[in-house]
């Protein structure tokens, strides 16, 4: 009995240490699979990215292959962007889909300058293309595809006729070239013409500022249409100087926005812009500075150079023309010949001029300037009371000389008028039986004329010219006749 309870402890023992080997291993065995399934789950996710990539790739390379083959399906005049250089019918930026995902088409038309040994250079001897597709949702560049394409008819005598126009923009003010300026480019004669390009923004290029037109046909020259290409240029913030504009009648003569081109030529064109300006202008009272005139006073803001002129009214010594604002319906371009004049009105005036100004001051960093402009201190005009006596000498040869003197004429017209400035004229405050009373009359040399209409039929008139106004001669006569 003894024996069997030492066998029977010794194979429980026995088994007990079987069980924990065995979880031991199934623990092992968990943990080695777990690590073989991470990697086999890496290398599933990989192969699958790269089919998706090579999935991807084939479809854009297939996208771009398309797009080739539209493009040397067309025209050769017609092989170039809608409003590009050159321009054409392909549009430079196109979305398409493909099973489920979206890639964007970016097409690029440009001129190849290579002529063969011996030729004519005309700097536009084929077309280069390039079709460059990305991924919609994260811009990533997929495939890319190239080529080169030439006329399939000889253009007359080899090109040879096709010009180019090189235009440069500039600052008005600094006359810096100016870069990433949109030109466009159009024909009087073709309505259906449009290319566009920007300045080079390279400083070290020659190209700095600079956009080419190569491939051009010459400009008609039949009078009945002249034709001509319009220049337009734009750059945010700034605008184009109102003489290199094209020209609203496209028979105008050529002008910096208005070119025309000869058979295989070349032609230069500068177009200026600016930022638009600004004027504030402060008319200063001289007898109570630095305050500013309260009265009415008119000025006049001009510039010589670009043949703008306007005048302004103020009540409260200041006019205000803010960048963008326009001067004689253009905006104010920066320059160093304003002038700005300032004459006060009734009832005396006074006159303040500055001139050669530079608007603005220090251009471009701040677009406005200001300019105090001083009227002269007040001083009273000298006023004299003048007296005229107007006579019927229709009679006699002089009816305020001769004897029997004219009859006073009652019921004229009386005007004292300034003699160098006829626009400045008095009228008399009280008159009765011929005689015609002035008041508050400034001393200064005058024209006066009477005139008596009694009736439809006769008119009766009479000037003095030239007479001196002064507080001790203030009496005249006038004969009308």
């Amino acid at each position: 009995m003894d024996q069997i309870k030492c066998i029977t402890s010794r194979l429980l023992r026995a088994a007990r240490h079987e069980a924990g080997v065995t979880l031991i291993e199934t623990l092992f065995a968990i943990v080695i699979f777990g690590i073989v399934s991470t990697a086999l789950i890496g290398v599933l996710t990989s192969a699958t990215a790269a089919d998706s990539r090579s999935r991807q790739k084939t479809i854009a390379l297939e996208l771009a292959q398309q797009q080739i083959e539209y493009i040397r399906q067309l025209n050769y005049g017609n092989v170039g962007l809608v409003d590009g250089n050159p321009g054409g019918v392909v549009q430079a930026v196109q979305s398409k889909e493909v099973t489920g995902l979206w890639y964007t088409l970016t097409t690029s038309i440009t001129y190849v300058d290579d002529p063969t040994p011996g030729s004519y250079v005309t700097a536009a001897n084929f077309k280069r293309i390039q079709v460059v597709i990305t991924r919609a949702s994260d811009g990533a560049e997929v495939a890319r595809a190239r080529t080169y394409v030439s006329s399939a008819t000889p253009l007359e005598t080899g090109g040879l006729n096709n010009g180019l126009i090189n235009v440069t923009v500039q600052d008005f003010q600094t006359k810096a070239l100016l870069g990433s300026v949109r030109v466009h480019l159009a024909k009087t004669w073709d309505a259906g013409f449009s290319a566009s390009d920007y300045t080079g923004i390279d400083s070290g290029l020659p190209s700095f500022g600079v956009a080419t037109f190569k491939g051009l046909e010459p400009t008609p020259t039949d009078p009945d249409p002249l034709g001509y290409y319009d220049i337009t240029a734009t750059l945010v913030g700034y605008t184009t100087l109102a003489a290199d504009l094209p020209p609203s009648d496209s028979s105008a003569t050529q002008s910096a926005g208005h070119i025309a081109l000869e058979k295989s030529g070349t032609s230069n064109t500068t177009i200026y812009l600016y930022k638009p300006s600004g004027i504030i202008v402060h008319v200063i009272d001289g007898s109570n500075a630095p305050s500013l005139y309260t009265g009415s006073t008119t000025v006049t803001i001009s510039s010589v150079k670009l043949g703008v002129s306007q005048q302004f009214t103020t009540t409260d010594g200041t006019v205000t023309l803010n960048p963008g604002d326009t001067l004689d319906g253009d905006p104010i371009a920066p320059g160093s010949d304003y002038q700005v004049d300032v004459a006060t009105t009734t009832p005396y005036e006074r006159h303040g001029l500055l001139t050669g100004l530079t608007v603005p001051s220090n251009y471009p960093t701040n677009l406005s300037s200001t300019f105090d402009v001083p009227l002269p201190d007040y001083v009273p005009p000298v006023t004299t009371p003048v007296t005229v006596t107007v006579r019927n000498g229709s009679w006699s040869s002089n009816g305020c000389t001769s004897s029997p003197k004219g009859s006073l004429q009652s019921g004229a017209t009386v005007k004292l008028i300034v003699s160098d400035t006829p626009s400045t004229t008095y009228s008399p405050s009280s008159f009765g039986g011929g005689t015609y009373s002035f008041t508050g009359i400034p001393v200064d040399t005058y024209d006066i004329s009477a005139k008596y209409s009694p009736d439809r039929w006769h008119t009766y008139q009479g000037t003095l010219a030239g007479q001196v106004i002064s507080t001790t001669s203030n009496s005249f006569c006038v004969s009308i006749s």
